[in-house]
């Protein structure tokens, strides 16, 4: 996939108006860490219904053919909640609520630099020419309105605020303030 379509994947959801959430998480049956108001952390995937009837799902992926690790991907997706017991329910949790309803005016993808990120984990193998792109999409962003945001990043949240990018885990932010406590975009489109 190119840079420009996966772009043009994301920016499908544009115009849509959120009305169901799922959670596909690691643990069967149970919600994820939705204790912190500002982010939940979900790990595999979060799948949006629009009121006309489509599906979309928010993972961490490697469309971008980048070999060393995960970005943000959005794609539309056939889907049939009541046949997949792997989805958890989401829409119902009150940090949803305020999305409902409101189409998605426009989203942005976050660039995170591929080398400032894997630092702590591959550093030897980049001298091996491992290195296929600069950077990667660590966040995208779904706005609502001004003062609305949805955030979702591929990252995991340790203990100690201990933030691991680049990897197999979903985590959504709520709040642009806590988004951007754990994640400083280089360059947004």
């Amino acid at each position: 996939m190119t840079e420009f379509e996966f772009e043009q994947q994301v920016r499908s959801i544009e115009s849509a108006v959120i009305s169901n959430v799922w959670y596909e998480t690691d643990e069967e049956d149970a919600l994820p860490n939705t204790g912190e108001p500002d982010y939940h952390a979900v790990s595999r995937a979060v799948y949006l219904q629009t009121a006309d009837q489509r599906y979309f799902r928010i993972t961490w992926a490697d469309q971008l053919n980048i070999y060393h690790g995960f970005g943000a991907s959005l794609k539309q997706v056939p889907l049939y909640p009541e046949r997949n017991p792997q989805l958890i329910p989401a829409g119902h949790l009150p940090v949803w609520q305020q999305f409902f309803g409101k189409p998605v005016r426009s989203t942005t993808i976050h660039w995170q630099f591929v080398l400032h990120n894997m630092r702590h984990r591959l550093v030897p193998l980049l001298g091996m020419g491992y290195l296929r792109r600069t950077d990667y999409p660590q966040t995208i962003e779904l706005l609502f309105d001004q003062e609305t945001s949805l955030f979702f990043s591929a990252l995991s949240i340790g203990e100690n605020d201990q933030v691991a990018t680049m990897t197999n885990h979903l985590t959504v932010f709520f709040s642009k303030t806590k988004h951007d406590f754990y994640n400083q975009p280089l360059r947004k489109w």
